[in-house]
């Protein structure tokens, strides 16, 4: 209420400084006007009428504008151009008034032209002046434990971001420059701050000048040079965080609380692929569609796209009530209107599967439910066959039986030359399909492979993210560890352009960029939340675990690729299985599926001969010394 009060005598004090500076502005165009007279030749009483008129119009012309409301702190343009306008108005109103009274030829017009010039200097001096000691002030105010910031993005967001800085009244940052590509601005200032280019010198500036912060102000940047800047940042101990588009500020009121971290997809260092076919939208509106593992990562982003593409009829099957029960209740409240059905089943169940089919009568089928931890399917592989193996089985044999239009089979890298039970029975399972594809003229089997998809279920993003959030250590297996990276946008996109441009028997594989180093993927997101690696989160090295590799592939070297009409997605020519030999194989891993581990693996690998078991070294190791 105290703020309230002295906000209105505020105000009120400047109106009555700008009446003042008017009647002086009158004064001294008078003085300068009747120099040569003396005292008595001037017309006191005309004067004081004039002082009085104009007076009355400041006081009318000021209110008409609304200038007694507007706060000088804050003031622009277009507060300064209201009050020329107001004076414009008050003087023009005085002058009108001596030209209807006959009083001209003594006031003359010059005289009022020059009171107009002198009032407008002396209330945007005087205003000026205000902002000048506002500044003084705020300066006084800031310490040295300020934050030194530059901002990469000299345009309309960055100089919004700068002017919500100058109003911050903890005196948070101090913005030190601005970063920009664009060789027009590179050194110049705007709104008072030098532009830097964001790549030559950035380290020397940024060591030289104290930098601990940086904001990227700059939403329309490319994927590949915000990787490569974030990746130039990388060396340094700094904050990083990103500003929401603007959109977003005027969704609700801004405070540079609501800046974003930046999120660990923009350091796949290559563009997002981008996939259109009109086609998917065509098949989704006129057939029913089957996911399985419709709760999963990827099934439950699978069925938000199919439902986005308009799909006619989408049926969800998944054996985890909960995740199904929460996919369901997103789903009704986003898409209220589309035909969604949920199913808790389990693929290994020949009989309940066959009865869905029959019900919903799928015309595509996306196959993603699948085991696929490997430390735990190396313990379990019974799990990974019953599965991976006979689950796919299942449904492949049924889709053939009820007629399915197409079938996609969401497969993994580690199905390449693998080490380890689960991508062993992938790799399984994707001869199994395409086997069944050649064997028969109606269903048509696809089969998608790609690497790690960032941020799905027990991945290592939500891993580390809850280590950083405990205080760490983040683990990592080695530190020489990489892998292949996607989002799962992309990884469903590609599943859904499967199903469109795909005739049966290919295996659609992306073209991903670089692998990236897991122990660099922690660094980063130690980094990009504020803190310091090995000082404020430590990293240890667990060991490798059974069946890891320190590399993944997306094909074997055997195999060849075909390119498609999508510069990123080609089609892999892998070894090819007669069903006959791939189906008895199959009966005869499900009957030493109970067996010993080592029974278990030479079976697979009779039917796979590239996969090559790797035990845990730790546990070889502690053989030995107990040897």
């Amino acid at each position: 209420m105290n703020y309230v009060k002295l906000k209105i005598a505020s105000q009120k004090l400047v109106f009555l400084v700008d009446l003042f500076i008017a009647q002086f502005a009158f004064l001294l165009s008078c003085l300068l006007f009747f120099r040569l007279l003396s005292i008595r030749e001037v017309p006191l009483l005309l004067l004081a009428s004039a002082a009085l008129v104009l007076f009355i119009n400041t006081y009318i012309g000021w209110n008409v504008f609304r200038l007694p409301k507007r706060v000088i702190r804050f003031s622009n343009h277009l507060d300064y151009s209201r009050l020329f306008l107001a004076a414009g108005f008050a003087h023009a109103i005085s002058l009108i008034v001596f030209v209807a009274t006959g009083l001209i030829h003594r006031l003359p017009f010059e005289l009022w032209v020059v009171t107009f010039l002198f009032n407008v200097t002396g209330v945007i001096s005087f205003r000026l002046g205000i902002r000048f000691v506002i500044f003084l002030f705020q300066e006084f105010q800031r310490t040295s434990v300020q934050k030194r910031l530059v901002v990469f993005g000299a345009g309309d967001l960055g100089l919004s971001l700068k002017r919500a800085l100058d109003l911050d009244i903890r005196h948070t940052y101090k913005l030190v420059a601005f970063l920009d590509d664009d060789r027009t601005k590179i050194g110049k200032y705007i709104d008072g701050v030098p532009v830097w280019p964001a790549s030559e010198g950035l380290s020397d500036r940024i060591i030289a000048n104290g930098i601990s912060e940086v904001i990227i102000a700059a939403n329309d940047l490319p994927p590949q040079r915000k990787a490569s800047f974030l990746e130039d940042l990388m060396v340094f101990d700094l904050k990083i965080q990103q500003l929401p588009p603007l959109d977003r500020w005027y969704a609700s009121s801004f405070s540079l609380d609501k800046l974003e971290a930046i999120n660990i997809n923009d350091l796949l260092n290559r563009d997002p692929i981008l996939l259109h076919n009109d086609e998917v939208k065509r098949f989704c509106r006129e057939h029913t569609v089957l996911v399985t593992g419709a709760a999963g990562s990827i099934g439950s982003e699978i069925v938000r796209k199919l439902a986005e593409n308009g799909a006619s009829s989408i049926a969800c099957v998944d054996s985890g009530e909960t995740a199904l029960h929460e996919l369901k209740l997103e789903l009704k409240a986003n898409f209220p209107h589309a035909n969604i059905r949920f199913f808790v089943a389990d693929i290994r169940d020949a009989v309940r599967m066959e009865c869905i089919f029959s019900e919903v009568r799928p015309g595509y089928v996306f196959h993603a439910a699948a085991y696929k931890h490997v430390p735990l399917m190396e313990e379990n592989p019974r799990e990974a066959i019953t599965t991976n193996v006979e689950g796919t089985r299942v449904l492949a044999d049924i889709a053939v039986k009820q007629g399915v239009l197409k079938f996609v089979m969401i497969s993994s890298d580690k199905a390449v030359n693998p080490t380890n039970v689960m991508g062993a029975t992938k790799r399984v399972a994707e001869a199994y399909v395409q086997a069944l594809n050649a064997a028969q003229e109606g269903t048509r089997f696809i089969t998608t492979r790609f690497g790690n998809v960032l941020g799905s279920n027990g991945s290592v993003i939500p891993l580390f993210k809850q280590q950083i959030a405990k205080g760490g250590p983040l683990t990592v297996t080695h530190p020489d560890m990489v892998r292949y990276f996607m989002t799962i946008p992309e990884a469903c996109q590609l599943v859904l352009e499967a199903a469109a441009m795909g005739s049966g028997g290919e295996v659609f594989i992306f073209e991903m960029g670089k692998p990236v180093k897991i122990v660099d993927l922690a660094r980063t997101m130690i980094r990009l939340a504020g803190l310091i690696p090995d000082k404020d989160i430590e990293i240890v090295f667990s060991g490798m675990r059974p069946g890891e590799k320190l590399y993944e592939e997306l094909f074997a070297d055997e195999d060849m690729l075909q390119e498609t009409h999508h510069p990123k997605i080609m089609i892999g020519k892998v070894q090819q299985f007669a069903y006959d030999e791939i189906n008895t194989s199959i009966d005869r891993l499900s009957q030493c599926k109970d067996a010993a581990p080592e029974t278990v693996r030479s079976t697979i690998k009779s039917i796979i001969p590239e996969y090559v078991y790797k035990p845990d070294p730790e546990r070889k190791l502690a053989a030995l010394v107990t040897a």
